[in-house]
């Protein structure tokens, strides 16, 4: 899988990293790994980075999908912080488009392009 993730049970914050070229499966696997690892749970902050990332092969069909995983789950139902770290204007894109599709949903996300200005954001110490 091209998408680990750490839960960081201590501040309740899942790091999540991405990886190479990232496809509507691989976002979908990641998904549904993540709804059932009982030990993240749904008051949990995300910080997802994205700088790694070299090419987005996810239709809107596959980018919706994986948010509706994460929201049938749980995962994005409950306030809490997204904090969305990108690099290139694709991810950029992507990002934005996740976070159209969660619009109605009571978590903030936030998309930036540095990487302390994110991680300060959703609580991390910066690098």
């Amino acid at each position: 899988m091209l998408i680990d993730y750490c839960h960081d049970t201590e501040r309740n914050i899942l790091s999540v990293k991405m990886r190479g070229e990232i496809g509507g499966d691989d976002l979908v696997a990641y998904a549904e790994k993540a709804v059932a690892d009982e030990s993240i749970n749904a008051e949990t902050d995300d910080f997802i980075d994205l700088s790694d990332v070299a090419a987005i092969t996810a239709t809107p069909d596959g980018l919706r999908r994986f948010a509706e995983i994460l929201e049938d789950g749980g995962r994005v139902q409950n306030p809490g912080r997204m904090a969305i770290l990108v690099t290139s204007p694709v991810a950029f894109g992507m990002a934005r488009m996740f976070q159209s599709y969660r619009g109605d949903s009571p978590i903030v996300i936030q998309v930036f392009r540095t990487v302390d200005e994110a991680r300060e954001w959703i609580g991390l110490p910066r690098t």
